[in-house]
């Protein structure tokens, strides 16, 4: 996958946001005065993390045959828009690696979407330095967000699982990346013990944790404008 397989900011069509569905990956706009159903990209209801009813969205046209016309881009808010095509994480991190000077150690040709050897699917995976990129999305119109907010349970499965590809000598990039350009600090939730006990471990054994957040350009669509390691 190349970042030119995804386009992210042609052809975008103007709507309101009327609801999300009963069930996960379904929503509800409305476009030139007509419902249509739209396709959401997210494992987990928007809803819990930002205000979407009746406000403006950034629709793409389904050309594949879909019970959905549309997929959910992104929302316009007053301070600028703020991408919701979560699945496009992985590309924008993998341009931004191609273009960037802060972390020269990563360079070499990017796999998507990669199968270990153990049966991790890895984000990213540049081979020639064996690296693992997991990309974490951050969801929050607040400008200092928390993680995990939601799904505990899964985010410490991975974790266990991260804590194993370490052990057997991987080097892992967990990557966070800020959907909305005006929230610039990130905490580690606290709540779950276990949460906290796994990603210090991580740590320790040489796991590194960058923040990133995006920004939006008419020409370029959205693409990251800075990083930090955390």
């Amino acid at each position: 996958m190349s970042v030119d397989n995804i386009n992210f900011n042609r052809n975008l069509i103007i709507g309101e946001f009327i609801k999300e569905g009963k069930f996960r990956f379904s929503g509800t706009v409305k476009v030139n005065n007509k419902i249509e159903d739209c396709y959401i990209a997210s494992n987990c209801k928007l809803g819990q993390l930002i205000n979407l009813n009746g406000e403006e969205v950034w629709l793409k046209s389904i050309k594949k045959k879909s019970k959905f016309k549309y997929m959910l881009y992104a929302v316009k808010k007053e301070r600028g828009p703020i991408l919701l095509e979560l699945q496009a994480i992985n590309v924008i991190i993998g341009d931004y690696l191609r273009r960037q000077r802060k972390f020269e150690n990563l360079k070499g040709e990017i796999s998507y979407e990669k199968t270990l050897g153990n049966g991790y699917r890895a984000d990213l995976y540049i081979s020639s330095q064996d690296i693992i990129i997991e990309g974490k999305t951050i969801l929050s119109e607040d400008k200092v967000a928390s993680y995990p907010n939601v799904k505990m349970e899964r985010v410490i499965a991975q974790l266990q699982k991260i804590k194993l590809l370490l052990e057997e000598g991987h080097n892992v990039y967990y990557w966070f990346v800020s959907l909305n350009p005006l929230c610039n600090r990130l905490f580690l939730n606290e709540e779950s013990n276990d949460f906290i006990e796994l990603i210090t471990v991580c740590r320790k054994m040489g796991m590194k944790i960058v923040f990133s957040t995006l920004k939006y350009d008419i020409e370029k669509g959205f693409y990251i404008n800075r990083s930090c390691l955390l």
